[in-house]
C-alpha cells in the first residue's frame, strides 16, 4: 500500500478534524510527510498525524514553553504505537 499523498492527507484530516484546524495543519502535514519519507522513520500512519494535529490544535493546546514542537508530539506518539504494536502482537503469539 502506498503511503498516502499530501492531498489524501489533507482530505483526510479536514474529514476527521473539520476545516478550522487546516491553517495550522499544514505545516504539519508537510513535516509529517518529510519525516515519513526518511529512510530511517520507520512506520508512521495517518492516525499519529491526526492525532498531532489534534494535539496542537486543540482549544486548550498548550502554549509557551509547554507547547512542543510536532516533531516532538510526533516521536512521542511513534513510541507509544510501536510499545502497543509489540504488545498486541506478544498477546497474539500468547493466544496461540
Amino acid at each position: 500500500m502506498e503511503n498516502p499523498d499530501a492531498t489524501a492527507l489533507k482530505k483526510n484530516v479536514q474529514a476527521y478534524l473539520g476545516n478550522n484546524v487546516m491553517a495550522e495543519a499544514e505545516t504539519v502535514i508537510t513535516e509529517f510527510i518529510q519525516r515519513r519519507d526518511r529512510s530511517d522513520a520507520g512506520d508512521l500512519a495517518t492516525d499519529q498525524l491526526l492525532n498531532a494535529i489534534y494535539l496542537v490544535t486543540r482549544e486548550r493546546s498548550p502554549v509557551g514553553d509547554d507547547k512542543k514542537t510536532t516533531a516532538q508530539l510526533t516521536d512521542e506518539i511513534s513510541h507509544k504505537y510501536k510499545i502497543f504494536l509489540a504488545f498486541f502482537v506478544a498477546a497474539l503469539r500468547d493466544r496461540n
